[in-house]
């Protein structure tokens, strides 16, 4: 016998560990698969770009598909109801320019009254909805007319 060369029996044992190790790594492949399948089952996808609202469930929490687990807002449109003063009732109507502004007067939005209708309250005359377009930043704000 050679002094490189191996008995009979250790090179069928090798040949065998291969083999195991190669059904091994097919297996753990299926596995791989088979979870990645799986786990789409838990993955939570937007229909759409926006802000994530209220969250009402918890961690633990038991959900079905069915369940809300939240509200996506589009944020590329702002709709704000604005009350009218009596004083200015008259000067609102439909297509009417408006814009939102915050407390140091810098605007934050603009659109057009979209929707009035009269109000019920001694202070105001009219209640009104303004909708603004892409690049409105909803915050704290007033609303002035043009």
């Amino acid at each position: 016998m050679l002094p490189f060369a191996l008995p009979r029996q250790e090179l069928d044992n090798a040949e065998a560990q291969v083999a195991a190790a190669r059904s091994d790594v097919a297996a753990l492949g299926a596995e791989i698969t088979s979870s990645a399948v799986q786990l789409r089952y838990y993955r939570i996808t937007a229909p759409s770009a926006g802000v994530v609202g209220d969250i009402p469930v918890r961690v633990g929490d038991l959900v079905t598909p069915q369940t809300s687990l939240t509200s996506v807002t589009d944020n590329h449109v702002l709709e704000a109801n604005l009350a009218v003063p009596v004083e200015r009732a008259a000067a609102v109507k439909l297509g009417t320019r408006v814009q939102l502004v915050d407390d140091d007067g810098h605007v934050v939005a603009e659109g057009d009254v979209s929707f009035s209708s009269p109000s019920r309250s001694n202070a105001t005359a009219r209640t009104c909805r303004a909708v603004a377009g892409p690049g409105s930043r909803p915050s704290a704000c007033c609303a002035r007319s043009w």
